[in-house]
Formats: C-alpha cells, sequence, structure tokens
C-alpha cells in the first residue's frame, strides 16, 4: 500500500483499530533524515549542560508516561508479555536520567587540573588545566 510520500507500508502482525502503517524509505527519505539530524546536531551542539540534562530528563519522563500504552502495543505486535515491556521502559528511563545525571555533573568531560609546582627546579611549572572537547 503507497504512502503519502509515494513508498510502500506495511502493518502489524496483529491489525487493531488505530494502528499505524510502517512505510519503507527510500533515498529521499534517507536524505531527509540525515539533512534534519544534521540541522538538529547544530542547534543541539550549542546548549549547556544543564539543557541537555534537561533533555535526557524529558525524555524519560515522556517514556514512562506511555510505557503501558507502549508496553500493550508491542505485546500485541510481538506476542511477548506487556509487563516485560513495562520493565524495559522503566530500566530505560532509569538510564536516560542516568545519563542526565552525568551531563548535568560534566563527569563526561574528563576535566583534569595539574596544580602549578612554582618551586619545581630546574624551572616552575604552571598550572595545566585539561578537559575533553566535542563530546
Amino acid at each position: 500500500m503507497p504512502t503519502p510520500t509515494g513508498t510502500a507500508a506495511y502493518g502489524g502482525r496483529v491489525p487493531s483499530p488505530g494502528q499505524p502503517e510502517f512505510a519503507f524509505g527510500g533515498a529521499a527519505e534517507v536524505d531527509r533524515a540525515v539533512r534534519l539530524a544534521d540541522e538538529a546536531f547544530d542547534s543541539y551542539s550549542h546548549t549547556g549542560l544543564a539543557e541537555r540534562a534537561a533533555l535526557l530528563d524529558l525524555i524519560a519522563d515522556k517514556l514512562e508516561a506511555v510505557k503501558e500504552e507502549l508496553a500493550a502495543r508491542t505485546a500485541l505486535e510481538t506476542g511477548l508479555p506487556a509487563a516485560q515491556f513495562e520493565g524495559e521502559a522503566t530500566r530505560t528511563a532509569g538510564v536516560f536520567r542516568k545519563f542526565a545525571t552525568v551531563v548535568r555533573q560534566g563527569r563526561f568531560l574528563q576535566a583534569t587540573i595539574d596544580p602549578a609546582q612554582p618551586d619545581r627546579q630546574p624551572t616552575p611549572r604552571l598550572d595545566h588545566r585539561l578537559r575533553a572537547v566535542n563530546r
């Protein structure tokens, strides 16, 4: 069945009301996805650690808000128990929150301070501050 973009689509294994179709993407859809991701990276790369951590917390909150519905849908599509997927959603939300904490604290930047040694011989050493960048 064609979609609005003209590509083929398929439904889930267990049809139900309101179930979306999943489209097979072509080169145009891939190009669009890459372009949008590149644009998103440009703006996201200029955000601060607090804003990045807040985004990760928001993702966790949104995931937990829909975990029952998501688990029920996934159980229909796979035949696996919904409780398994609810547990996975809770665990995944916890991972997002853990990463938010790491980002908020800046631990991933691996900042180090090598203190000055003014009495060092033959010459004094200045204070060295190192930090990983572009992460």
